[in-house]
């Protein structure tokens, strides 16, 4: 490891030596690297030079617990690297120091093993070489524990806590341990894992993981696995295979998703998109956003608008059309203080609106339960009236001008129920099995009996005596009042046998 020093001396000797921090790491480090820079009156040196180390039980006497000895390091540059064996015995137990000596001469004051290193140098023997631990600002000095690690120049003040192979080439970055972990850039930490890299960024953070990469200024991943926080402040908590390339943007986790946008968040799930500003992906899997303050999440929601929200329980895409849109796709229904709905929308409340416009049927029906009398099953299109031996029931007309006619059964010929009235839970006007959606008023297509006349658009329909469940055209004015169904407004299709009627019961 290449570590840069404060000059104290025309000439020094810069080492990078794990040695000081073994008491961190105990017996695992026996092999130890020593790695540094040697310098001549400013000169790079270049040859070959012998470096001894020496471990000792006093500070300034008595006889050496051991030394190790690297002779004919080659140095080119003025760079040098020394592996050499030492009994961890020598320089971990408390109160034992350790000495180095180039080329014979030793320098001093010894160093304690237990403290944090700090500069060691020797600016008169002869000029030659003092020996020196980087001080990064402040007086904060570069602290190396485990194996194998790299500290280059440009990393004073920087602190790698343990385990193996890992580098620092920044100001004041901090690696606590892990395997093959990397930091390029000033300030930054990887607090452990493996493969990890803070590339070229200004105080990024890597929790741990493997194969994580931060390269946005001030960004931070938290774990899992390739993941990436290219965004300046951007944040990928975990997951994997997350990319987070939004400035403030925020990455929850799950698996292969992307951010683009700034200030936007994508909470988690699987193959989700955020790419426009100040937007949201709650999860669900295939989603997007791609405009501005849009919101997305289930599956298969996509925002292709500002100001939009999409979601989708289904597994159908569902996209925005135009802006400022809220898409629903719930199969199941959505409830409004319910939380069983019956229909697509079910509201458990008062609902107020200025306009309600139906697209789905033209009358407005009420439901009725069916008369126990089976002698005629009622079918969409027939012609019902109030049954007197069932109270609140109803049964399928078989009288002419029959006053107690009450409607017509809705839905016939495609034409659905525009709206359906009743009191639920009500054994007279609630809904239910086997109750029937009955116009009151409205368009619906009526089966017609043309045996009294043929029926032409404004005609007056009645009951008909002659086809249960069947109109037909009033001919008698005197027996058609309180019989009246409505107004015929097409001529009776040959095919189907019914005409469209305005029901209008008079």
């Amino acid at each position: 490891m290449n570590i840069p020093t404060n000059y104290r001396a025309s000439a020094w000797l810069l080492v990078s030596v794990m040695g000081i921090a073994l008491a961190q790491n105990a017996a695992a480090q026996e092999a130890v690297s020593f790695q540094g820079r040697l310098v001549d009156d400013g000169a790079p040196v270049n040859g070959t030079h012998s470096l001894t180390f020496r471990f000792w039980q006093d500070m300034s006497s008595g006889s050496p617990l051991g030394s190790v000895t690297a002779s004919d390091v080659p140095i080119q540059d003025g760079l040098f690297s020394a592996n050499v064996h030492v009994d961890p015995n020598w320089a971990i137990a408390p109160g034992h120091f350790w000495s180095v000596a180039v080329d014979g001469t030793e320098l001093s004051p010894r160093i304690e093993s237990t403290a944090v290193p700090r500069a060691l140098s020797a600016t008169t023997l002869d000029g030659i070489v003092s020996v020196e631990y980087p001080e990064g600002p402040n007086g904060h000095p570069a602290v190396v524990a485990g194996s194998g690690h790299t500290l280059t120049p440009s990393s004073p003040g920087s602190t790698i806590a343990g385990g193996r192979s890992n580098s620092v080439d920044g100001l004041l970055s901090r690696i606590g341990g892990g395997t093959a972990n990397s930091i390029v850039g000033h300030y930054g930490s990887i607090g452990g894992g493996r493969d990890n890299l803070v590339d070229d960024a200004y105080s990024g953070t890597i929790a741990g993981g493997v194969q994580n990469r931060v390269s946005g200024d001030r960004a931070f991943i938290g774990g899992g696995s390739l993941n990436t926080a290219t965004g300046n402040r951007a944040v990928t908590v975990g997951g994997d295979d997350n990319h987070n390339a939004g400035a403030f943007g925020f990455l929850g986790g799950g698996t292969a998703n992307q951010l683009a946008g700034e200030f936007a968040s994508l909470l988690g799930g699987r193959n989700n998109r955020v790419a426009g500003d100040y937007s949201v992906v709650l999860g669900g899997r295939d989603t997007g956003v791609f405009a501005d303050y849009g919101l997305a999440f289930g599956s298969q929601a996509i925002v292709n608008h500002r100001q939009s929200i999409v979601f989708s329980a289904s597994d159908q895409r569902v996209e925005s059309t135009a802006p400022s849109q809220f898409l629903i796709d719930a199969p199941g229904g959505v409830g409004v203080n319910q939380q069983s709905p019956q229909d697509t929308l079910d509201v458990n409340g008062t609902t107020r609106t200025k306009v309600l416009r139906i697209t789905g049927g033209s009358d407005l029906a009420e439901t009725f339960p069916s008369s126990g009398d089976c002698t005629i099953k009622p079918r969409p299109g027939m012609v019902l009236s109030i049954d007197p031996d069932n109270p609140g029931a109803l049964r399928v007309t078989r009288d002419s001008y029959d006053r107690r006619v009450a409607g017509v059964y809705s839905g016939a010929n495609g034409l659905g129920t525009g709206m359906v009235m009743g009191q639920e839970g009500c054994v007279l006007t609630g809904h239910g099995t086997g109750r029937l959606p009955v116009a009151m008023t409205g368009r619906v297509w009526v089966y017609v009996d043309e045996s009294a006349g043929r029926v032409a658009p404004g005609d007056r329909l009645t009951t008909s005596g002659v086809k249960p469940g069947y109109a037909m055209k009033v001919t008698d004015n005197a027996r058609s009042v309180g019989a009246v169904i409505g107004k015929a407004m097409t001529p009776v299709d040959p095919e189907s046998g019914m005409a469209l009627v305005l029901v209008n019961l008079q």
